[in-house]
């Protein structure tokens, strides 16, 4: 490794790590070319002067091989998709090469970072900093809704958080659906009880008390993280500090019952009643209405083989068609169920290459998303896939270190 690492292009590229990963669209640009696609070509140009100055390069064999791994398989699926759709649905082919792109990306971001001396620890912690200030901005939001449309007068948004003012969900400065800012933002749980053994007494104070406003965020998101907050407790009791779990859960069923106390004695405002209709009531409708999401091609062929659109597919219902949100379903539909199952294969076997703390990590992670993926898209969402790919290569680069 390089000896001199001058602190304030370690932070520059943390920074430009996690605007790459959740930099959202802004208006006046294409909705490709957004903070995160800027970001990442920002890292390019650094990294090419940095090496240029710099010409000792380390790389680790096993990262480029899961690289690689990872590239190979999105260019099958893709040439595969294309061939048996015969080129005439396109839609799965074009969300294929945009991870092409960003596991390229994160590639290049990971190799940095291990180079100019950064931990694989204090990215995860700059992520977990990154979430908790948006969190903090959401629950301002909540008492100024008119802080979000401020700004989606600079950020393009999409998805189903609208409506502020009547069921108080919001985004803050992300640009992603309910449901997949829900786990998003579940996962900040799971990175504060990994990193708690390395934390100061000041850092834990933070993270701990943020895991409060994470929480609350949560429930003005997208209610899937609830699902995903639960699985993550779950996991994390086998391997990360039992004390501290059981505070966090002590912490969110007092976070939960303040509310429902409330409700219970009419104390609230009117929204408050939108609010809770959505988060309860409306939730146990939602799970009733998942069904509707999980069906199988009737046609044998394409059950096991696929050749019809990931976006583009329907089903019968009694209104006519419809199409699925689950990223499971929408994956057997375009290429088939034996392939679906050898995507998350593989991307659990390039976990072998980890040290076996950052190993369970990482598989604790891909097992979170792999659940959340039954529901709303993971494995093709920007956000994720960027993630995803970062934490991996950056975890066996850095597995020297990355432990201690």
């Amino acid at each position: 490794m390089i000896s001199y690492k001058p602190r304030v292009f370690v932070a520059l590229v943390l920074i430009l790590s996690v605007s790459y990963i959740y930099g959202p669209p802004l208006h006046g640009l294409p909705t490709f070319f957004n903070v995160g696609v800027l970001s990442g070509m920002g890292i390019i140009f650094l990294s090419s002067i940095y090496f240029y100055r710099n010409s000792k390069l380390e790389l680790n064999v096993k990262a480029v091989y899961s690289y690689v791994t990872l590239v190979s398989l999105f260019i099958f699926l893709m040439v595969y998709h294309l061939l048996i759709t015969k080129g005439e649905i396109i839609d799965f082919t074009s969300v294929l090469i945009r991870n092409i792109v960003f596991i390229s990306i994160s590639f290049i971001f990971a190799i940095v970072l291990y180079d100019i001396g950064c931990r694989f620890k204090t990215l995860i912690k700059s992520i977990s900093y990154f979430l908790l200030l948006n969190s903090i901005l959401m629950l301002a939001m909540v008492f100024d809704p008119s802080l979000q449309h401020s700004i989606d007068g600079f950020v393009n948004h999409s998805g189903n958080i609208t409506d502020y003012e009547r069921v108080m969900r919001f985004r803050g400065v992300l640009n992603m659906e309910g449901d997949s800012l829900g786990v998003m933002y579940s996962l900040y749980f799971l990175f504060v009880l990994y990193l708690y053994p390395s934390l100061t007494k000041i850092e834990r104070w933070i993270f701990f008390s943020g895991s409060a406003v994470v929480f609350l965020s949560i429930l003005f998101s997208g209610r899937t993280g609830l699902i995903t907050l639960g699985l993550i407790i779950f996991v994390s009791s086998y391997k990360y500090n039992k004390k501290l779990i059981s505070h966090l859960s002590m912490l969110i069923s007092f976070l939960l019952a303040i509310p429902l106390i409330l409700y219970i004695i009419g104390m609230f405002d009117p929204w408050f009643d939108d609010f809770l209709d959505w988060l309860i009531f409306d939730f146990i409708e939602a799970f009733g209405r998942l069904g509707q999401h999980l069906f199988l091609p009737q046609d044998p062929i394409v059950l096991l083989f696929g050749g019809e659109g990931y976006i583009a597919h329907s089903h019968p219902t009694q209104d006519g068609t419809g199409t699925s949100d689950s990223g499971y379903i929408r994956q057997i539909f375009a290429v088939g169920i034996i392939l679906t199952t050898v995507t998350w294969a593989a991307i659990y076997h390039t976990t072998k290459y980890l040290s076996k703390d950052e190993a369970y990590f990482v598989i604790a992670f891909i097992f979170v998303i792999s659940v959340a993926h039954i529901k709303t898209l993971m494995l093709f969402s920007p956000s994720f896939i960027k993630l995803l790919s970062m934490i991996l290569f950056f975890g066996i680069l850095d597995q020297r270190y990355c432990s201690s």
